[in-house]
């Protein structure tokens, strides 16, 4: 580790930006939708605690950069925030109800995660195809 990994580590505008953006990326429609008011107050609360994302860890030192592996998840409408560096690591964090499509779609680009994985499947299922074979992307 040198010295700017732990001054990324402490970047308080990152953290702001992160805190932010995990309400500004909240679900608040769908809990409308689901419970009324009682659902955009559960929504609040699953937001205060981060529970409404899931955070990436991609390896430092496999060849990509967090802006590679950000404009592959973009061209497929995920957004991420909350960037940073962890060890040997680079992690973001993105919405709950994408991490599966987000995990899928980085396996089959080969992104090397380093942390759990969301859905055993993904990793067989991304293996049938070669790097360059990408999903189709549904955004114009």
């Amino acid at each position: 580790m040198n010295w700017l990994d732990l001054a990324m580590m402490f970047d308080p505008l990152n953290r702001i930006e992160g805190a932010i953006s995990t309400f500004r990326f909240a679900n608040w429609k769908g809990a409308y939708q689901r419970a009324g008011w009682l659902g955009l107050i559960a929504e609040f609360l699953r937001s205060a605690a981060a529970q409404n994302t899931l955070t990436f860890y991609v390896s430092r030192h496999a060849g990509w950069t967090g802006n590679q592996v950000e404009q592959i998840l973009r061209r497929y409408g995920i957004r991420i925030w909350n960037r940073g560096i962890a060890g040997n690591d680079f992690y973001f964090c993105v919405k709950a109800r994408q991490a599966r499509w987000a995990e899928y779609v980085m396996l089959r680009a080969r992104v090397p995660l380093t942390r759990r994985v969301v859905d055993p499947n993904n990793l067989d299922n991304a293996l049938q195809y070669t790097p360059d074979e990408l999903p189709h992307s549904r955004r114009r």
